[in-house]
């Protein structure tokens, strides 16, 4: 188990406890609408915030991710997490580290899949990971009583027992599931960022991990859009030129989808840290979040 890794099953089952083999990504996947382009928000304007994905970019991915996870459940499957305003929750870890100073402090690249300056690139794989593993158990930790409520309060509709509709909506008042799990998706969306990370064209794999410099942005000057610096002409790139998301922006829509999946699996089981380190390192590191980094 990693020092500050929050346990969650047996001794030898973290799944950051060693490099994971090669791994190809399939098809980026499908290619959602995204919202009607905005013009920059009073966050992204301000100098300085490590904003990568800018915020109409982090919305467009959740609502197309939450789109695509909804579409996969039967019409009578439950829907135990709230994902109609999920977008509000992952955009909100921006915010809350203009105020917090998390944008700035080397404890708080991690929230955005970011390098801190004295941080090798294993380090910082690592530490992003965790923060993605830790918020998502936190999250099916907070799920799973609320399952377990709403799956007795059904059996209990089902077999004629005094059960009302304001039983049932009391299993909904839980702790916020939401909140975790928007720590959790901004941090694995920022992954896809180009402004954050580097990945293979054509697998995805992580090639390097950039700590904030505005010279490193010249490395993408043959993106830059006329009118726009290095920086905001990156954080469009989640949009293709038809305004839907681009195979990035697919990408992380598809990889939010896996964590919504690994995140109610893990609230349906007896254990939800055992299933959850099974499924994250499955259907989450092994497929979106596969490391190939290089020391500089």
């Amino acid at each position: 188990m990693l020092p500050n890794s929050r346990s969650a099953g047996p001794a030898g089952t973290d799944p950051l406890s060693a490099e994971l083999p090669g791994h190809t990504p399939g098809a980026l996947g499908r290619n959602d609408s995204a919202e009607p382009s905005k013009a920059p928000s009073w966050l992204d304007k301000i100098p300085g915030v490590k904003v990568a994905w800018n915020l109409d970019g982090h919305t467009a991915i959740s609502k197309a991710a939450a789109r695509r996870f909804g579409s996969s459940l039967g019409t009578y499957d439950p829907r135990f997490v709230d994902l109609d305003n999920i977008d509000w929750n992952v955009v909100f870890r921006d915010i809350e580290d203009l105020f917090s100073g998390g944008h700035w402090s080397p404890e708080g690249q991690r929230h955005h899949f970011m390098r801190a300056a004295n941080q090798t690139q294993s380090e910082a794989w690592r530490e992003g990971v965790r923060w993605i593993f830790n918020n998502t158990l936190e999250a099916a930790e907070i799920l799973k009583p609320r399952i377990d409520c709403m799956n007795v309060a059904s059996e209990r509709i089902r077999s004629n027992q005094k059960w009302s509709s304001k039983d049932l909506l009391s299993c909904m008042r839980t702790r916020e599931v939401e909140r975790p799990l928007g720590n959790a998706l901004h941090a694995l969306q920022d992954s896809f960022a180009p402004a954050h990370v580097k990945r293979d064209a054509n697998t995805l794999v992580i090639r390097e991990i950039l700590y904030y410099d505005s010279t490193r942005l010249k490395d993408f000057e043959d993106k830059v859009l006329p009118g726009q610096t290095e920086h905001e002409s990156l954080d469009e790139t989640w949009k293709g030129p038809d305004g839907n998301l681009s195979p990035l922006g697919s990408a992380a829509a598809d990889a939010s989808v896996a964590l919504f999946r690994c995140l109610v699996a893990a609230g349906l089981a007896r254990d939800p840290g055992r299933d959850l380190m099974t499924r994250f390192q499955n259907e989450v590191v092994e497929k979106f979040l596969k490391s190939a980094v290089t020391e500089r």
